[in-house]
This record gives C-alpha cells, structure tokens and sequence, in this order.
C-alpha cells in the first residue's frame, strides 16, 4: 500500500505547489511604513540637498508619504519569487515581474493590500547600444527660425532679462531621446553635462537615448541650441530625462512608471516637470478610464501629478489631442486641479482643431492656458529643424515660460508661479473652456509678480480658491480696521467688506462660492498702508 500513499503525496504535492505559467507586471501595495528605517527628521537619506532646499524654501513639510517603502516588505515579495522593478513611496507599493501562478501567495502577505496587475508579459527589452546615425553638419542646414513660438508667450524679453534657465532643473518625461546624447543641437547640455540623471523606466535601464523620437522634439522646445537656427526656452537649464511611456503597448503601468519618476525627479530636486503624455483608454478595457474620470482625482498619474504639485514642483502637461474625438475633453494628468494643462493654438492664435478641452466632470476649465502646437518648429532625431502638431509640443513652451518665472521669482512656489502664468493670459478676463485663460506672457506675468510683493504684513490663501478666501494679518494691530474691495479683470469694483483684525481673529474667511471662475484683483485700504492682490477662483 505504501505506493499508494506514495501516489497520494505526489498528488498531495501537485495541488499544493503554484501552478506557474506567464510573467506580468503586478503592482504591490502595502499596508503602511510603520517599520521602514527611514526617518522624518533625518531626509538627507533619501532627498538631495536641493530638494531639501527647495522644501524648506517653500515651507512644505517632509511628511510619511516621503518616507520610501519598507525594505524588509519589499525582501519578502522578492523572496516569493519576485523582480522588483521600482518601488513607488507616494503610493507605497512596489511593481515587479512576477509569475502569474505566484499572484495568491504576494496577496497572502500580511502587509499586503492589494496586487494589481500593471501589464501583461515579462519587462520590455531593448538593445541599450542602439544609436542613430547622426548626419553630417559640415553643409549648411536651411535656416528655420522658431521666433514665433518665442514670440508668442515673450520668451524673448525673458531672454533678454536674463532668464535662460541656469541653475534650474527640469525634469521631462517621455517615450525616448534618441539623439539626445549625440546631436550638435544638444551639445550645451550633453557636452555641459547638464543631463543630471535620467532613467528608462520601461526598459530598466540608465539609456533614455533609445524608442520614441517624441521626447527628442519636445526636448528641443527647451534645450536645444542652434545658433541662429533654432533656440530653445530654457537653453542653460540643466535636465533630469526619464522615459517612462512604452510605445509598443497601452497599459497601467506607464502610469506607474510616470508616478515613479515623479518620485525621482523629487528626490533630485527639480523645479519643474513637463510632460506630454495623457491617458484615457489602454490595451486591457478593464484599466480603461472614462471621460467622467478626468475630475482631477482617479487616473493613478494624475493623483501621482497632484502629488508633485504638493511638494513644490511646478507640473505642466499636454491637455491632449482628443479636442475633435468623441472623447474631447483633456487626458490624465492635465485634468489635475493643480496640474498646468496646455492647449494649442496655430501661428495666427486661433485654437487648434486637435487641442482638448473641458469642462472636467467636476466643472473646471480646461486646459489652463494655450502656446503654439499646430504646428510648432521643433528639432527632429536627425537633428533637423522641422514642424510637428499637437499639445505635445505647446506644453513645453509653458515649461520654458514657467521656468524663466522661477527665476525671476525664486521666493514663488509652484501655486503662485501657476497663478502668474494664468493670470497673464490674453483672456484671463473671460476663461472658457478650451480656450482656459488664453495665451500667457512674460511681461505680462512680471507685472503681475510685482502685486503684493512688498506688503508681506498681510496675505492672502489659499490662490487659486474654490470655496473659502482666506486674509491674515500677520500683525492685527497694524491693520485692526480695513476695507477691502475686490474687482473684476476689467477694474469694475463687485464686492466690497469690512475687516476688523485682532489678536483673537487675525485671520477673516470670505465666501467666494458666488463668483465665477476668473481672475481677480484685491484693493485692501488700512491706516497705514494699502494693498493689492491677485487671485484666481477655480
């Protein structure tokens, strides 16, 4: 009889052991951080000097969500049999190459939440010695001047103020640079060693230089220099590239990928982060969004964008191509209440056909504001000046834009630096959608810098504002008996208030759920000084 016992072990074996078949990519989300090493109070673990920097600059807290995932979770999923990828400390999980026959035995964790299948199949690979060809430069390339696209926001008299972007750090994220690493028209990053870090999230790989050749143009937008041929926005910045899109499939997990690069670029300190990319459907239907999603708070990469945002980081993003699909309306991230959505327009300023718009299911004005992408001169693989359409290459014009704001006002965070380019829209009076609040411009948003700046004594929050208006006085016997009138974009007086400031109410809420959404202007008169502010209603 012992062979039938024997037959029954095996059988017995058989039904307990993981039935093992295809690799995907999961996503792994833990419980909580409660035992990860990291520390609040010691961030130079995990942050660079700059990013600690630009926290303390815009008094925005380290809190739990900074804190990387626990190393000693992430061991255990290994030690079930997973590859880790990356891991995602904002959304606490991590993503990994995992045989599907395992999936049960991850869930069964007991730190484990959720296993959510990102993408289907093994990580993608790629030959990370592939290069194109670079021409030869030594004849005359035809001279294409890109001055309209500079002229359009006053890129120019940012230039001519100084403000080409040294000492900032941009981080781009897209489907690849190729050429990048080669090009004469890149030489002053490359060759300066400005590309500060970079990583190929799909390919898991240091080598961004490879795949699609739209981060290249819309890379150029910013960085690239050809003396007078082509000039990008911010030609003196310094970069941090990450490719994060996969452009052979349409899955979760380049939102995830985006997340995570977000979390990088972070960490490495940058000042703004410009993408264009958007999703709305994907390859596998149950991943798929819906127009009723696009309210600033499902889509994964938006929630990821918004988190950016709350750490300081200025976020702009192509509003999408969708303006004459059924879908329409914006793509994640650009319906980001935070999130800077560009729009396009042509070299006569009308919308482009292409260029999505709103309203977002929630109500809000979309995209934000609009630059110049149907068409717009770009730098190609090849080096080579050309044409190419969609809100893809309007966005980083904005980004070029926003960065010679940074500069102009280093004290400014990412909600005022926002403001200033909204606020200097050409139709900032009257925001609708697909138009939002017009095209920006520099001098337009220097202007409206300077209001307030030098009455620190009082301020007003949260800018923009939805419901409440928050005005403090920082010292309420200096202002212990005001009036403050607020006016429309075109000087016409629509409300106007009593305050009366004290120790025991240094701080008074207005209601500005009656208002429509706009710009508009605070004249606040006390005895002893007056004051004005700009804010924006969302």
């Amino acid at each position: 009889m012992d062979w039938i016992r024997g037959i029954c072990l095996v059988f017995a074996c058989l039904v307990l052991a993981p039935v093992l078949g295809q690799i995907n990519r999961y996503a792994v989300f833990f419980d909580h951080k409660e035992n990860t090493p990291y520390q609040i109070t010691q961030p130079d673990a995990f942050f660079s000097s700059r990013a600690i920097d630009r926290r303390v600059r815009m008094n925005i807290s380290i809190d739990e969500k900074d804190l990387p995932v626990d190393p000693g979770y992430v061991e255990e999923v290994v030690l079930v049999g997973a590859t880790v990828l990356y891991t995602s400390k904002w959304f606490n999980m991590v993503v990994v190459a995992l045989d599907e026959g395992l999936f049960n035995d991850v869930l069964s964790l007991e730190f484990v939440t959720k296993v959510e299948l990102a993408a289907p199949g093994p990580p993608v690979t790629i030959d990370s010695g592939g290069r194109y060809e670079i021409p030869d430069h030594g004849a005359r390339m035809e001279v294409v001047e890109n001055i309209n696209e500079l002229d359009l926001l006053g890129i120019g008299y940012m230039h001519g103020d100084g403000f080409r972007g040294r000492g900032l750090l941009v981080g781009v994220f897209d489907g690849g640079f190729p050429g990048v690493d080669a090009l004469p028209a890149f030489a002053e990053i490359w060759g300066g060693d400005r590309i500060s870090w970079s990583w190929n999230f799909v390919h898991q790989t240091d080598n961004v230089f490879v795949s699609s050749t739209h981060g290249t143009r819309v890379l150029s937008t910013l960085a690239a220099d050809i003396p007078g041929v082509f000039l990008g926005a911010l030609p003196e910045a310094s970069y941090v590239l990450m490719l994060t899109e996969d452009i052979g499939s349409e899955y979760r997990i380049e939102e995830y990928n985006w997340v995570a690069a977000a979390e990088k670029a972070d960490s490495a300190g940058v000042d703004i982060i410009t993408t264009s990319l958007g999703y709305t459907t994907f390859d596998d239907p149950a991943m798929s969004y819906t127009p009723t999603d696009m309210d600033g708070s499902t889509a994964a990469v938006t929630i990821g964008a918004e988190m950016a945002f709350s750490r300081g980081i200025v976020v702009i993003t192509s509003a999408g191509n969708t303006g004459n699909s059924a879908w329409e309306i914006v793509t994640a991230p650009a319906d980001g209440l935070n999130v800077l959505a560009i729009g396009s327009v042509n070299e006569f300023r009308s919308l482009s056909t292409f260029s999505a718009g709103g309203p977002t299911p929630d109500g809000r004005i979309k995209p934000d504001v609009l630059a110049m992408g149907g068409p717009s001169h770009v730098v190609n693989q090849m080096g080579n000046v050309t044409l190419s359409s969609g809100t893809s290459f309007a966005s980083p014009w904005v980004a070029g834009l926003a960065g010679g704001l940074v500069q102009a006002f280093p004290d400014y965070n990412a909600a005022e630096i926002v403001n200033l380019i909204k606020s200097s829209g050409d139709r900032a009076d009257r925001p609708e959608n697909f138009f939002g609040y017009g095209i920006p411009h520099y001098l337009a948003a220097v202007e409206e810098g300077r209001v307030g700046m030098e009455n620190p004594e009082i301020y007003i929050y949260p800018n923009p504002v939805k419901d409440i208006l928050k005005v403090r006085s920082q010292d309420p016997r200096v202002n212990e008996a005001a009036i403050l009138q607020i006016f429309n974009s075109k000087g016409q007086p629509i409300a106007s208030y009593d305050l009366n400031f004290s120790w025991h109410i240094p701080e008074i809420s207005l209601d500005m759920t009656g208002f429509s959404q706009g710009i508009y202007l605070i004249h606040l008169v006390s005895n002893n000084y007056q004051v004005k502010f700009r804010f924006v209603k969302i």
